[in-house]
Order: structure tokens, then sequence, then C-alpha cells
């Protein structure tokens, strides 16, 4: 609108019931997907109709017990029938959609004995093709790709040492080849889509190694901005 209602917009519909948590909701094939912590840190993806009304929840397990900032936190990513999210502990879990079945899960901070960070692990997942590209930190694997099938490891970046972040990574295409960039803790990371290989890394501190926004990429240019 060129101009708002004093009292704002008309509010359609309001939904309830899903407990704690800091997921954003996605639409596919006419449902709504959020994630959220009910009690005894019971953590559900729960669908909605377009109205707002619970059609149903699917159980993935337990969320992080963060004193401040308890419940689920990543928002799902939906490819064709299957979804893709990980929890606040690590726990990354493939949907297969029409079941409502968790087909595999990988625990990634246990595969790749990565630290966990001070608010603990929000990463919205980026599937790449068969690949399913994730951040789990430290030296042994600050990115890595999962088969989008198995949950098997594809491959793995090295050569630099940082806890993950909060960011959902972007992919980008520069000079005809395939770039994933994102954020670590304390670093902008630049890897090769299709290999893993680390590319290129630019420090980047902020207060409590706080980075929660996606890089931009246009015509070989990366804007990022930082909290704090």
């Amino acid at each position: 609108l060129k101009s708002w209602p004093e009292n704002g917009p008309p509010l359609h519909w309001t939904a309830t019931g899903f407990g704690v948590g800091y997921s954003s909701p996605v639409i596919s094939k006419g449902k709504i997907y959020v994630t959220g912590t009910l009690a005894e840190q019971e953590s559900f993806v729960f669908i909605l109709d377009l109205d707002g009304k619970i059609l149903d929840k699917i159980p993935y397990g337990k969320e992080t017990t963060a004193e401040m900032a308890p419940g689920a936190r990543s928002t799902p990513t939906i490819d064709g029938d299957q979804m893709f999210f990980v929890s606040g502990l690590g726990e990354l879990v493939c949907i297969d959609i029409p079941t409502k079945k968790i087909t595999w899960r990988v625990n990634i901070l246990e595969r790749f004995k990565a630290p966990n960070n001070e608010w603990h692990v929000a990463e919205a997942l980026l599937v790449d093709g068969n690949h399913v590209i994730c951040t789990p930190g430290g030296p042994d694997a600050v990115m890595a790709a999962l088969d989008r099938k198995t949950g098997d490891t594809v491959w793995v970046t090295k050569g630099m040492n940082d806890m993950t972040s909060y960011v959902p990574p972007i992919l980008a295409n520069h000079n005809g080849r395939k770039i994933l960039l994102t954020e670590t803790s304390k670093y902008l990371v630049c890897v090769d889509a299709t290999t893993g290989q680390l590319l290129w890394n630019k420090e980047h501190l902020t207060q409590y190694n706080i980075h929660s926004v996606s890089p931009i990429y246009q015509d070989g240019l990366v804007f990022y901005v930082a909290g704090y």
C-alpha cells in the first residue's frame, strides 16, 4: 500500500500452540511449516493450512535448553518432497513430507567434532542438487556437504578453525564456478560448492561473535553486514 490505515492492516488470523522457538515459517504446496518446542523439550515441525489451523505435527526429538533462549531455532528448508533442518543441538534431520517420516538424521557436531556456539546452532540449511550444505565449524569441517538421500558426508571444508555462527549460506555463480558464501563466528568465508575447497576468508569481528545475516553476491562483489 502507498499508505497504511492508522491501526495498520486488518488481522486475518492468529495461530498458537507451538510452544517456544525462533523459527521462521515456510510455505510449500499450500501448507505452512514451522518448528516449535513444547513441554519436556519435545520438539516438532508443525503443519498448518493457510488459515492458520494446525493440521499435524512431526516429532524430531529434543531441543536446546539454553537458559535465556530455549527451544527450536532453525527454519526448515523444503525442496520437492523433502524437508531439512538442524536443531540447536546439531541434530540434522531429513523428513519425507508425504509420509511425515524422518528418513535419516545426523548430529553434525558429533560427526565433525565441532563445538556448539553460545546460542546454539541456528542455521537454515542450503540444498544444492544432491547436497545439503551445513556449517558445523571447527578444524575438521568448517562447512560440509551431506548426501540428501543418505546423510553421508560428501565433502568437508578444512583449512581454518572457527565456530559456526547463525547464518544461512548462499550459493552464487562467479565466473562459471559455483561458490558458497557464509559467515562463521569470526570470518566471512568463500568455499567451492563442488569440492568444499576453502577459496578465501576475511576476518570480520563483531561483539559476542554474533553473525546472523546471509551475505549478498552480485557482479563479483560480496556485501555483508553484521549485528552490533
